[in-house]
Parts: C-alpha cells; sequence; structure tokens
C-alpha cells in the first residue's frame, strides 16, 4: 500500500495592534467609560461622516466594543479596533489636536439602557475662578469647557473656561455676536471647541465695542 498523504494544515492568522491596556475606567452595567490617549486613537475604526454634531459639555465617542475587549480583574485589555457608533467629529478632532478622547463602550448585551453621556469635571464649571478682560491688545488662550453659564450683574451669561499663556484659568464671558459666531465656525470645523487655541481682542476701546476672534496663538 502507498503512503497514506496527511492533509496539508494551514495556520490561520490575524494581524491586530499589540494589547492595549486602560486601567483607569468605569463600569456601568454593560458598559464602560474610559479615556484613550491619543497614541491609541487607531484602535477606533468605523464611523459616519454625516452624523449629528452635538453642543456637548465632554466630546466623547460611543464604541461596540463587544468583539474587541476582555474585562480583567483591573483592567480593560483592547485586543483588536473597536467599531465607532457615534462621534466621528469628536475622533477627527482628537486624531488632529492628538488629545485624550472619552469613550463610552458596549462591553457585552446590547445597546439598550446606555448610561448617560460623560459629564465634564467640575472644576471646569468653577464660576470662582477670575475672568478674562479683554482689551485691545491680543490675548490667546486655550479653550478647556465647551460653554456654561455664570451669573453676573445683568443675569446669568454665557462663558467658557480657559487657561492663558501664563497658565491660569480664567472664565471668559461670550455672549457677544463676535464671540459667538466664530466660535460657532470653529465647533463645526473640528466638531468640539474644547482644546481649541484662540486669539482675541476687542476693535476698540468702546465698551460696546466688538470683538475680533481668529484660531491660533497671536499674543
Amino acid at each position: 500500500m502507498g503512503e497514506k498523504k496527511s492533509k496539508n494544515t494551514v495556520a490561520g492568522s490575524i494581524k491586530i495592534d499589540p494589547l492595549a491596556s486602560v486601567s483607569e475606567f468605569k463600569i456601568h452595567g454593560d458598559w464602560g467609560i474610559f479615556t484613550l490617549n491619543a497614541d491609541l486613537l487607531h484602535l477606533i475604526s468605523g464611523g459616519f461622516q454625516n452624523e449629528i454634531v452635538l453642543p456637548l459639555e465632554v466630546p466623547f465617542v460611543i464604541l461596540d466594543a463587544r468583539d474587541s475587549t476582555v474585562l480583567d480583574s483591573d483592567s480593560l485589555i483592547i485586543y483588536q479596533s473597536m467599531r465607532l457608533m457615534y462621534g466621528m467629529h469628536s475622533l477627527q478632532a482628537s486624531q488632529k489636536f492628538t488629545r485624550p478622547l472619552t469613550c463610552l463602550a458596549l462591553l457585552q448585551g446590547d445597546f439598550k439602557a446606555a448610561p448617560p453621556p460623560p459629564a465634564a469635571n467640575e472644576f471646569k464649571f468653577n464660576t470662582m475662578t477670575e475672568r478674562l478682560v479683554v482689551g485691545e491688545t491680543w490675548v490667546s488662550v486655550e479653550l478647556q469647557s465647551d460653554l456654561f453659564v455664570v451669573p453676573t450683574s445683568l443675569g446669568y451669561s454665557p462663558a467658557l473656561l480657559v487657561k492663558s499663556s501664563e497658565g491660569s484659568f480664567k472664565h471668559l464671558l461670550c455672549g457677544a455676536k463676535s464671540i459667538k459666531e466664530p466660535l460657532e465656525r470653529l465647533r463645526r470645523e473640528h466638531g468640539t471647541i474644547t482644546g481649541l487655541v484662540i486669539s482675541l481682542r476687542k476693535m476698540t476701546n468702546e465698551k460696546t465695542a466688538p470683538y475680533q476672534l481668529v484660531p491660533g496663538k497671536l499674543d
């Protein structure tokens, strides 16, 4: 009898990124809430370009991580890309400006009973911060929050928490149309305004003079 030939066995392979671990996260039912540093944003794939952009306190993404993660005793192991279900604009902004991104990920079960969107750190809405007074000289700041309100002598006014060039935190009143319109243009371009650097000044020294606001650092 001739020698019986064995069937050839071809080993399958899957190319995945090295295991990434997130050690700080919160569990809410079937969901996990955590932050990915900019160098791990490649672990998010897919998404929809035409989704609605919501003015959220904290830019975040919703991920389907059911087939991409393992929940260990003290960490979340990500072994392949998680599918982006919402937040394309937030993801693109974080990629462009290389900043961390808050993630709301479904770890098991279905998409029912999702937790509320992540809330901003309370410090970001600390109305005890000093008010930033803007004159005719250019002032450059980094936006640290989205809009919130502060009490003033005329009632409640919209404001932003900003970080000055010296590193101090202040709040900027932004109810003026000449501030609102360029800010909303930046929101449409970047998906969020949090983390952006802007420069602004008053056009004249009159109390009711309009502002000039441009992206980037000028002071």
